[in-house]
């Protein structure tokens, strides 16, 4: 008996942002890109794997982003563009934290999303 295939989330999957130069883990991959760019597990591969080496470090900056809630989704995001309203309690270090503090009701939905 073969096991069951495991459901892609591909949320938590990062695709290159050629206009900011970075790299992100959000739902708002450009339409021309999707099914055409390979999603990359992580911020360090997409980084690699889509950027030069003079451009890695500051795709690599991306990763100390904070993470902020995203209301209508439910969940918490670190793509770099919390609004400017969001600054200060809004803002959390972990997504863990986010998810607790923010979602608190929902914090299991919310991490399983994030």
């Amino acid at each position: 008996k073969s096991a069951p295939k495991a459901h892609l989330d591909k949320t938590n999957w990062y695709y290159p942002d050629y206009s900011d130069s970075t790299c992100y883990n959000n739902d708002s991959q450009p339409s021309w890109q999707k099914g055409y760019v390979p999603l990359a597990s992580s911020l360090e591969s997409c980084c690699n794997a889509f950027f030069s080496p003079s451009q890695f470090s500051d795709c690599m900056e991306k990763k100390n982003a904070l993470f902020y809630p995203d209301f209508l989704g439910g969940y918490c995001r670190n793509d770099g563009a919390a609004p400017k309203w969001m600054a200060g309690s809004y803002l959390k270090s972990s997504m863990v934290q986010c998810c607790r503090l923010l979602f608190s009701e929902n914090a299991d939905e919310c991490e399983a999303h994030s």
